[in-house]
């Protein structure tokens, strides 16, 4: 009986060490991969293995192409009102329009 009582003790004690340093972890590290810092509005393949991605970082929106070994930051788009983005999705555009709109081309 003694036995099992220390075997239960030592149970739990693993048990709160273990949420105590994931409630810990969870805490201090900042929130930053994929959090509230960035998200990753839309995408377009341009290949198999390339593709194109608007990206927002804080406040500030990005068109970055994305390949096998490297991604590179095409540009950087100031022009961007806070709910501009929003509305666009909401009305089922496209990535393509939404790029011409900021970016200019073809329409």
């Amino acid at each position: 009986m003694g036995g099992l009582v220390s075997f239960l003790i030592g149970l739990i004690s693993i048990i709160a060490i273990l949420l105590g340093t994931y409630w810990l972890l969870k805490r201090k590290l900042p929130n930053t991969v994929g959090g509230r810092f960035a998200k990753v509005i839309s995408r377009v393949y341009l290949d198999r293995t390339t593709s194109l991605v608007l990206v927002r970082i804080l406040k500030e929106y990005y068109v970055i192409l994305i390949g096998p070994n490297q991604a590179t930051v095409v540009k950087k788009l100031d022009t961007i009102e806070e709910g501009e983005i929003d509305t666009e999705a909401g009305r089922n555009s496209s990535f393509e329009s939404i790029l011409q709109k900021f970016v200019g081309g073809k329409k």
